[in-house]
């Protein structure tokens, strides 16, 4: 027989044991996320007022929430299920835009939820940070920064051929019965807004099947939409009527990703450029497009680009951003061209432009009358650097005699004669095609005095410092900077093989400082043009 007081005791551990089984059953279902009213990041983004979505188990940092424009087959089409997850090979299928997204978000490490809304409440939604990313058009606003292009729309004003109307341009719609797309009236230019405005039967609907309903019953006497979004429609109605496209619209209109995270937007820009080059993109178009044949105006094979090597904060290739690299960008999208960027010194720039190696050189002197070059892209503000504590009075470049002077690359000449002759004098000279090899250089003693852009200086030093605390250099008050002798404004160029691109660039390099987005791309990195 067990001793009284042996039992007891068992009956009072096993007792304590089963009180904690039951406090441990109940706290996790408390706390599971299906059940407590706190939910987990997963469970909040798979909850969509417009489109709940199932998310395969990954990592809730990588899950990105993005905005689509809904009805706008067969670039988006929106699935009405309860549930989506757009990464099972089962899935009923998305548009071409959204297909093209995922696998390049994809390969570049990340996953999205895609929410589908109007075109303005996407831009509001990603504006208040509800959304990481969102399908734009236009300009970009503060905190988001574009991908390239990824889609191109051609638009027409489509009228049916009973009807008989002669529609050469845009002013020939004011008489009409009319609808379009939200935010249309300022889409599509100044021209078509000042129509809009005076046309009181004009109307815009923030989707496309409730326009084609309204032409397919006559309830209008014209639409304006892209050719793929209504030839999708007037396919999918069974209509046999004939139908006359007016093209009134120059060019087209070109759709972004616009991110609030740069790195994010850098990572897919990499991969989507690449599946741009090896046909994927193409071949994704053509599943939804079977017989359709794709404008040749609409730019589908990106274009070569090349830009000067390592000069922060103008050029930083690895990152693939930058003053100027932005500001090539944001021209290059305004004219819809999606970039190729490659970078090399300034000699190997020349020298692929003159081979025909790369279609647009940035940033270069005009150095042959072969090619076209734009009006002035960048203005460099250039100085002469020394240390306060070595004495050194500069005036003109003869007083450098003896001196250890180093500048970029082909400075010699593009400094002119006096400067070419002086560097003779000179006990060292150096020139560098990577410009922060060159700060580091002079930084750290090897020369006395250094010629370059004041902002590029003060910005690598700036950068030297964090990146190397437990070196010593020069700041900014223990640093004379001089003026040269000649102007210290240096423009520089871009190179094309064509005037008619040449044209369209310097359109857009002068549209952008008419609406401030040259000097708001100078001011993301702390600096002035």
């Amino acid at each position: 027989m067990i001793p009284n007081y042996r039992f007891r005791r068992l009956i009072i551990h096993s007792l304590i044991v089963f009180v904690i089984v039951l406090i441990t059953i109940a706290v996790c279902f408390f706390f599971h996320p299906f059940t407590s009213g706190n939910r987990n990041h997963e469970d909040l983004l798979s909850s969509s007022t417009t489109n709940p979505l199932t998310i395969p188990a990954v990592p809730s940092s990588k899950i990105l929430k993005v905005g689509f424009s809904f009805a706008k087959a067969p670039y988006v089409i929106p699935n009405q299920s309860d549930t989506v997850d757009p990464y099972s090979p089962n899935h009923a299928r998305l548009g071409f835009e959204i297909d093209i997204f995922q696998l390049a978000l994809t390969r570049a490490g990340y996953r999205f939820c895609p929410y589908f809304e109007s075109y303005a409440r996407n831009n509001a939604e990603l504006s208040n940070g509800n959304l990481d990313a969102a399908e734009l058009f236009g300009t970009p606003h503060g905190g988001v920064y574009y991908s390239q292009a990824i889609a191109h729309l051609q638009n027409f004003a489509f009228t049916k051929a009973e009807l008989n109307y002669s529609i050469q341009s845009i002013a020939d719609l004011k008489a009409l019965h009319l609808a379009a797309w939200q935010h249309a009236s300022i889409d599509l230019g100044p021209e078509f807004t000042a129509m809009a405005k005076g046309n009181p039967d004009y109307v815009e609907k923030p989707n496309q099947p409730s326009m084609f309903q309204m032409f397919a019953v006559n309830k209008i006497d014209a639409m304006i939409a892209d050719k793929f979004i209504f030839e999708w429609w007037h396919s999918k109605s069974g209509n046999s009527e004939k139908i006359t496209s007016h093209s009134i619209f120059p060019g087209v209109n070109s759709y972004y990703i616009g991110f609030h995270d740069i790195t994010i937007r850098d990572a897919f820009n990499r991969e989507f450029v690449m599946m741009l080059i090896n046909g994927e993109v193409d071949s994704i178009i053509h599943t939804y497009l079977h017989d359709q044949i794709l404008d040749p105006r609409v730019p589908n094979m990106p274009i070569s680009v090349t830009f000067g090597s390592n000069k922060p904060p103008f050029v930083m290739d690895k990152e693939q951003r930058g003053i100027c690299i932005d500001l090539a960008f944001e021209a290059f999208r305004r004219m819809h061209i999606v970039v190729v960027p490659a970078f090399a010194s300034y000699q190997r720039i020349q020298s692929e432009l003159s081979s025909r190696s790369t279609q647009i050189a940035v940033e270069l002197q005009k150095f042959s009358p072969d090619f076209f070059y734009s009006e002035p892209f960048m203005t460099y503000h250039n100085v002469v650097a020394t240390r306060v504590k070595d004495h050194i009075l500069f005036r003109a470049w003869s007083d450098l005699r003896h001196r250890r002077v180093n500048a970029w690359q082909m400075a010699e000449s593009n400094l002119g004669k006096d400067f070419g002759d002086a560097v003779k004098t000179y006990a060292q000279y150096s020139e560098f095609p990577n410009q922060r090899e060159q700060v580091y250089q002079w930084a750290s003693g090897n020369a006395d005095a250094i010629v370059i852009d004041k902002t590029i200086l003060l910005w690598q030093l700036s950068k030297f410092a964090q990146e190397f605390p437990e070196q010593k250099f020069p700041t900014e008050s223990e640093i004379n900077i001089q003026a040269l002798p000649q102007d210290p404004a240096l423009d520089w160029y871009v190179g094309f093989q064509s005037s008619a691109l040449r044209d369209r660039f310097n359109h857009a390099l002068q549209e952008m400082r008419k609406d401030g987005a040259y000097e708001r791309i100078f001011a993301q990195y702390g600096a002035k043009p």
